[in-house]
């Protein structure tokens, strides 16, 4: 498998929330062993809206030992439908925000210490990887070289890892190795 990275100054500049599952495993392994699954299939990914709910199904499937798929991202999508009100979009999914990604995580995912968080620097996320715990970080797009895709705005990343110089995130989008 191979690790995504993305350049340290882009998480520092770009970071709005950060939540991670309060679950140690594999404790000093990096990068993490979290499944990539990318966010379209379902949906196509010009008109994708799910790279949270994709971001959160990666983490809860490594949590959980289970392979991240198509399905899962679409049982997200309905899940959100019927307990968010939030429309499928012909399982294009649609933005979600931090504090419905917790409800997400804690309520579909049963992972009820899961939270959202602030603020964190480089150092607080290096320790909850060093703890094992992958953290999705929503970061802005614009910041993160090599990501094919001309979006700018804001999208969620799953963070498994890091180096001296960079953050290693689970995306297909930020291939610098």
């Amino acid at each position: 498998m191979q690790a995504k990275k993305f350049v340290v100054q882009s998480l520092v500049y770009a970071s709005i929330f950060i939540l991670f599952l309060m679950i140690s495993a594999n404790v000093n392994a990096n990068p993490l062993n979290v499944l990539f699954k990318a966010q379209a299939p379902p949906g196509q990914m010009n008109n994708s809206n799910n790279c949270a709910a994709t971001c959160a199904l990666m983490v809860m499937s490594y949590y959980k030992g289970e392979i991240p798929t198509e399905q899962g991202i679409k049982d997200i999508d309905d899940w959100l439908k019927d307990n968010l009100n939030l429309p499928t979009n012909n399982y294009n999914g649609t933005r979600i925000d931090s504090t419905q990604l917790e409800k997400l995580v804690k309520e579909y995912g049963e992972f009820p210490n899961s939270y959202e968080a602030h603020d964190w620097n480089l150092n607080k996320i290096k320790e909850q990887i060093d703890l094992g715990r992958p953290v999705i970080a929503s970061v802005k797009a614009k910041f993160l070289p090599n990501r094919g895709y001309p979006y700018k705005d804001w999208h969620s990343v799953v963070v498994i890892g890091y180096t001296d110089t960079h953050i290693i995130s689970r995306s297909k989008s930020f291939l610098t190795i």
